[in-house]
């Protein structure tokens, strides 16, 4: 079974520590059974719906505070990304800095049976998800309807989409980096 993640080249990102990190997603989730695929900006265009996304996506520095102005490039990846997803059919995709602990694709079946054709973690931005191929394309057409921004501040997914939580049951299986003041992202998957 195949997990995705996407990479889109960010301004201010460390590259070395990006590919780095890419680099941990895929050992952690090959050693549970996963076929990790990379997809990018190329899978992305080559979504029948990323035009009418890319045109609500272009108003969005009108929307967000100008403190956050700078994470826009961020902000547009997040929902390129189910562009991608939308081009390879759906299926499970995850940060690329989301190490697997033990979740493996047959944990994943008993999860989309339990869970529905939908599922995005909660409690923040998305950073793992399950989508059918015509979820995917629901999933998109909700970005382009509804509002990615409440208070100048950009919407997490879960909560524009509305679907159970991905996490239930799992989440002492995978380690999903944060920001942390006292070690990076790549610091913490190491430790992890």
């Amino acid at each position: 079974m195949k997990i995705y993640a996407y990479y889109q080249s960010l301004p201010f990102n460390n590259q070395t520590e990006e590919f780095t990190k890419a680099n941990l997603w895929k050992a952690s989730w090959e050693k549970h059974g996963w076929t990790p695929t990379m997809l990018n900006r190329s899978h992305a265009e080559a979504s029948t719906m990323r035009n009418k996304l890319s045109q609500v996506l272009s108003l969005l520095s009108g929307h967000i505070l100008s403190d956050l102005s700078s994470e826009i490039p961020k902000i547009t990846a997040r929902f390129y990304r189910w562009c991608a997803l939308h081009a390879a059919s759906g299926g499970w995709m995850s940060d690329y800095d989301v190490i697997n602990k033990g979740f493996t694709p047959e944990m994943a079946m008993a999860q989309e049976q339990k869970n529905g054709t939908l599922q995005v973690n909660h409690g923040g931005k998305a950073f793992l998800f399950y989508a059918s191929p015509e979820m995917t394309g629901m999933a998109i057409k909700r970005f382009t309807t509804e509002s990615l921004v409440a208070f100048g501040h950009p919407v997490n997914e879960h909560l524009i989409l509305g679907a159970p939580d991905v996490m239930d049951g799992i989440s002492d299986l995978i380690f999903h980096a944060e920001g942390d003041d006292r070690l990076t992202k790549m610091q913490q998957s190491f430790a992890s």
